[in-house]
């Protein structure tokens, strides 16, 4: 258990490198025909896991310098550790079934509760052999079919999935039937698949993959928005004024949409990288969470702070992550002192005061971080559990908060 106190932060932060970008940027460079190099990789326990599960495959990674899987040498049936990271098993499934050498997925006890199931029906409609047993799934034989179909509602990680698998077989396609949830992750792995050699051609919800990897030398992994979205929302809510570095304005990163939400609430984001001010009243926001669910955490908190009631939608997708996030933010704001509202997969959040409260996490590192940043903006004293989780995601997180006056005893 940890303490939190109010705080008032100032100063700079480095923003991680993007963990959604380094599961895919090693993947890429794992299943390449040369070496390559991955620099300022996540160093985050997720990112680790997918790649001590592809140097089971027999990949090599000694300071960012990436020897490739050699798949005339294939290990039979390794072992993969997939832990609670959802995008290291969802990823390497199809890619183990299209390499054809079978493993042993041993997954924590989170994941092993969270969706799976058409991924696998997929697969095994593609002709390899799938067994569920608790917390871990033997898959045994190669793929066979090239163009599968997936529903785009449950886990776009199951579409990325796919599309990294594909190259393996020379190519392919994946339909995928609408609504499609967190878009913009697809977009991210689209961009690695083209960046390595990959032809992609997509056709309304169609997309087509051709050729096989080819590694393009040096490569460095941008800063993750995600993670710059609490820092971002501290200096929104007034806790501070803290510039950033590490971001690409450009990128494909679906939760670079944080800087259009901030700017809906009236918040000047033209400089984030000099620290954005805060205004004189922030103005309360709807927010659909379909296509960023790791933003509401940080963006729950924020709804704290505006003048009004904050109305958060299209969340279902967050009730099947690490917790239920839905109902840990609504259990910890209403703990908090705030009037939140939870009404099936939307959460009313009425601006208010804040005071300490007991917090717990339930092992979610985004909940976490929220819980932390909470507690800085709330008056008094905040006990918050497990904060090791954060390192699920951002190791150095409570490092930055502390070099910014955060106050964790």
């Amino acid at each position: 258990m940890n303490t939190v106190m109010h705080s008032a932060l100032c100063g700079s932060v480095a923003v991680p490198p993007s963990k959604s970008c380094s599961h895919r940027a090693l993947i890429c460079a794992a299943l390449s025909d040369t070496p390559s190099e991955i620099r300022s990789l996540s160093k985050c326990d997720d990112v680790m896991l997918t790649l001590h599960c592809l140097e089971a495959l027999g990949m090599h990674c000694d300071g960012g310098r990436v020897s490739p899987i050699d798949r005339n040498a294939l290990p039979h049936c390794p072992t993969l550790p997939c832990g609670e990271s959802g995008s290291t098993l969802r990823f390497l499934l199809p890619v183990v079934a299209a390499l054809g050498c079978g493993a042993e997925f041993v997954l924590g006890k989170r994941l092993s509760e969270r969706p799976i199931d058409g991924l696998c029906d997929e697969l095994r409609r593609g002709g390899v052999s799938i067994e569920k047993h608790g917390q871990i799934i033997e898959l045994t034989g190669k793929l066979q079919c090239r163009d599968f179909t997936l529903e785009g509602n449950i886990s776009s990680q199951f579409i990325s999935g796919m599309l990294l698998a594909l190259p393996i077989l020379g190519g392919g396609s994946v339909d995928i039937i609408p609504p499609i949830s967190s878009a913009e992750y697809i977009e991210i792995t689209i961009g690695y698949l083209r960046r390595s050699n990959i032809y992609v051609n997509r056709i309304g919800n169609t997309v087509a993959v051709e050729g096989r990897y080819a590694a393009k030398g040096i490569h460095t992994v941008e800063g993750d928005w995600s993670a710059a979205a609490y820092w971002l929302c501290a200096g929104a809510m007034g806790l501070g004024s803290i510039s950033l570095s590490g971001l690409e304005p450009d990128s494909s990163q679906g939760d670079k949409a944080i800087l259009d939400i901030l700017s809906n609430a009236g918040v000047d984001i033209s400089d984030f990288s000099g620290g954005i001010a805060t205004p004189p009243r922030l103005k309360p926001l709807c927010i659909d969470a379909s296509q960023i669910p790791d933003l509401i955490p940080p963006l729950a908190v924020l709804c704290t702070a505006a003048d009004g009631v904050s109305r958060i939608f299209n969340a279902s997708s967050l009730r099947t992550k690490e917790s239920d996030r839905l109902e840990a933010l609504h259990i910890m704001l209403t703990s908090m002192g705030i009037d939140a509202r939870l009404y099936g997969n939307e959460l009313h959040i009425c601006g208010g005061h804040m005071h300490g409260a007991e917090i717990k996490s339930y092992g979610d590192h985004r909940i976490a971080m929220a819980g932390v940043l909470a507690a800085a903006a709330a008056d008094g004293a905040s006990h918050i559990d497990d904060l090791e989780c954060i390192s699920k995601s951002y190791p150095d997180f409570i490092a930055d908060f502390k070099s910014l006056g955060g106050c964790v005893l």
